[in-house]
């Protein structure tokens, strides 16, 4: 069975899935287009020039005068001195510089980032050079202070180390990023979604309103079955077992039957051609009328199409696979009268009649139906019909006055429990499972 990109993509696995694989993609793709980044670092460190006078120079003075220092080097002209030194763009963004004092030391920490190595190194080098002439210029022993210098403890090597994460670092992190991104649009999805998934959630959502049917999804066509195959799949023998639980066939009087689709497609008349072969199978007469469905007859009127269902070799889709001289007419009005007239005389003909519509809303002819029938059985597609729609199709079956139940097509089985009938006028519930599962 076709399901539709949006109905796939709404799936909260899925989403997390996609969104991750994007992450990883878009990670690598970074990678190879980003340029590493190197760094060179040097460290230099003030010390005092003895003087004749033997003044001593104390630490708090030393680590006070780096403090200046380091502020000096975090300006933006410094910075441009610095690059314009190493041979670089004054205006650009590398070699770019980052100046630390060493905790509890007069020691300054050089660290240089740069497109490459050997730009980094030149780099580290002219921010060491202009810090000693800054030191020269200001602490060279000028009005009576200590006089100063600046002496390298480690010189700026060529470092092939880089600074910037590496490929694998952007990988993880646009994997971990459409990860997180995933499970955040999956889990607001979830809850957005109102799509009944389920027969166990169908009947908590609706507890007043019974399942009568809860059939498995049809695997394609049926036109390459013979009739004995088809008939012994899986969803023909839960179609019996509802025939045989649900359905009164040979007291006499027929029933009347309506199948409708909550979501307005055609699954209600697929569904319908199947019970009605089901029931033939079984020696009954009946009959199905497309309540939605109309023909010319003549001029002034038009008639619905009802179909005797009595070729039982043929395994039909559609009641349009039935022979077409089997057709018969009813006017379709909206009478009330006439509609419970014309039920009757069907009636009195067939055992059962399975009256269709894809849907009763703005269908005049299909709710007189309604109101006629014994039951109005909603088939609701698990996995694709939407809360709002079945609650409106609900809804305007009871306004109308007919009993409902809802038929779920589409069970995997293993927590469908069987559903009932209830008596007139009695709450329905499930009954509990049995077997433990």
């Amino acid at each position: 069975m076709p399901v539709s990109f949006v109905g796939r993509t709404a799936r909260p696995a899925l989403v997390v899935l996609v969104l991750f694989l994007l992450g990883l993609v878009g990670g690598q793709l970074f990678a190879r287009t980003t340029r590493p980044v190197y760094e060179s670092q040097g460290l230099v460190t003030l010390a005092p020039i003895a003087s004749a006078t033997g003044n001593v120079v104390g630490t708090d003075y030393l680590e006070a005068r780096a403090q200046t220092y380091v502020a000096y080097a975090s300006s933006p002209d410094f910075g441009a001195a610095a690059r314009a030194l190493a041979g670089g763009d004054p205006g650009g963004q590398y070699p770019q510089s980052t100046i630390s004092i060493v905790r509890d030391t007069p020691a300054l920490s050089i660290t240089v980032d740069a497109l490459s190595p050997e730009e980094a190194q030149r780099g580290a080098q002219a921010v060491v050079q202009l810090l000693a002439n800054q030191v020269q210029a200001i602490d060279g022993g000028a009005n009576g202070q200590p006089t100063l210098t600046l002496q390298v403890v480690a010189s700026p090597p060529l470092s092939y180390r880089t600074s910037s994460p590496g490929r694998s670092t952007y990988v993880l992190a646009g994997a971990a990023a459409g990860l997180a991104l995933g499970v955040a649009l999956g889990l607001a999805l979830r809850r957005r979604d109102n799509r009944i998934r389920s027969v166990a959630q169908l009947a908590r959502t609706w507890p007043e309103v019974p399942v009568a049917l809860s059939v498995v999804a049809t695997t394609g066509s049926l036109s390459g079955l013979s009739p004995w195959e088809a008939g012994s799949t899986r969803r023909s023998r839960q179609i019996r077992a509802f025939i045989h639980r649900e359905l009164t066939l040979g007291a006499g009087t027929g029933q009347l039957l309506m199948l409708t689709s909550a979501d307005g497609t055609s699954r209600s008349e697929r569904l319908a051609s199947e019970v009605a072969r089901e029931v033939a199978v079984a020696g009954h007469r009946v009959a199905v009328l497309e309540a939605d469905r109309t023909e010319p007859a003549d001029t002034d009127h038009q008639t619905l199409v009802v179909v005797a269902v009595d070729d039982v070799s043929l395994v039909a889709r559609t009641m349009d696979d039935y022979d077409r001289l089997t057709l018969t007419g009813v006017d379709a009005t909206t009478e009330p009268s006439v509609v419970a007239k014309l039920a009757a005389e069907l009636t009195g003909r067939y055992e059962l009649v399975i009256v269709t519509a894809r849907s009763l809303s703005e269908q005049p002819v299909a709710q007189s139906w309604a109101r006629t029938v014994d039951t109005v059985l909603v088939v609701v597609t698990l996995g694709r019909t939407r809360q709002p729609d079945i609650v409106h199709a609900i809804d305007l079956a009871t306004n109308l006055g007919a009993q409902t139940a809802l038929v779920a097509e589409g069970s995997r089985g293993r927590d469908d429990p069987e559903f009932y009938f209830p008596p007139p006028g009695a709450r329905s519930r499930p009954p509990r499972r049995t077997d433990g599962r």
